[in-house]
């Protein structure tokens, strides 16, 4: 009987240890920032930067990058929608881009522009500092001016975000031409939810401790 309690509490915690942090996703800004519970936070519409301006690897926020997978990230100035991060050019089987949070944000949102609704669903995928990760398939908006948002909460800080385009849906070759606008990071405090998810994973954690102790 002890060893089948050991063994459950030892699976328990090593799904714990394994398993993402609890989040919450939000698809518009509004509710975005109400759970952010007037946390401080940054901001970057791109709006103040000439276009051309380059972007690769340089930080547009504190402890915040962006890469692709072209060899040019830049401010793209779209006539119908504005400033924009762009990424040129698309040349081979998939294109993603990458963001990278150095500082300790556990919350980001940003649009994803320029997104044909004729295109097929794309992948985003957001890393947390745990070395785990989750992953989202985000469809397009109604138009192609129409911005697809996305923002997400955790309780536990976030390495990086790669959004990979679908296939161009003309062509059907790479890729359909998105652009990235609008970022917010945060380290927001965690939603109630959050906490009771994490109080519950220490527990288990410390009983398992408890447990061999005990049988030592």
């Amino acid at each position: 009987l002890c060893a089948a309690a050991c063994l459950t509490v030892a699976l328990s915690a090593g799904q714990s240890a394994f398993a993402a942090p609890p989040f919450t996703t939000f698809a518009d800004l509004t509710s975005f920032q109400a759970a952010l519970g007037g946390a401080p936070t940054f901001t970057q519409d791109f709006e103040a930067m000439a276009g051309g301006t380059n972007l690769l690897g340089v930080a547009f926020l504190p402890g915040v990058t962006a890469t692709s997978t072209g060899t040019t990230l830049v401010v793209f100035d779209s006539a119908s929608i504005g400033h924009i991060m762009a990424g040129f050019p698309r040349t081979g089987s998939e294109f993603h881009y990458d963001v990278t949070l150095s500082s300790p944000y556990n919350a980001i949102a940003f649009d994803i522009q320029a997104f044909d609704p004729r295109a097929q669903a794309g992948q985003l995928e957001v890393f947390f500092t745990d070395a785990t990760s989750t992953s989202f398939n985000i469809s397009p908006g109604a138009t192609e001016t129409t911005p697809v948002f996305f923002g997400i909460i955790a309780g536990g800080n976030i390495a990086s975000v790669r959004w990979s385009e679908p296939a161009e849906p003309l062509s059907g070759g790479c890729c359909e031409e998105t652009g990235l606008d609008n970022f917010v990071v945060a380290q927001a405090i965690p939603e109630p939810s959050e906490l009771v998810l994490l109080s519950a994973g220490l527990g288990v954690l410390l009983g398992a401790g408890r447990l061999r102790r005990r049988r030592s």
